[in-house]
């Protein structure tokens, strides 16, 4: 419930940002999408708990 809860704020908060800025465009989108990818798939990450345990330190 937490989480869902933390989503839809994030969702608020994008929104506003995005009505006073206008839309994030989409090269930049693309960029942090494979950013995000790229960081996801490291090595040090694939072990168990790998990425939980990255987020929490």
């Amino acid at each position: 419930m937490e989480r869902q809860i933390e989503r839809d704020l994030l969702e608020e908060a994008l929104q506003a940002n995005e009505a006073l800025s206008g839309p994030i465009p989409q090269a930049l989108r693309d960029e942090a999408a494979e950013l995000f990818r790229r960081v996801k798939s490291a090595p040090e990450l694939q072990e168990d708990d790998g990425w939980r345990a990255h987020e929490a330190g």
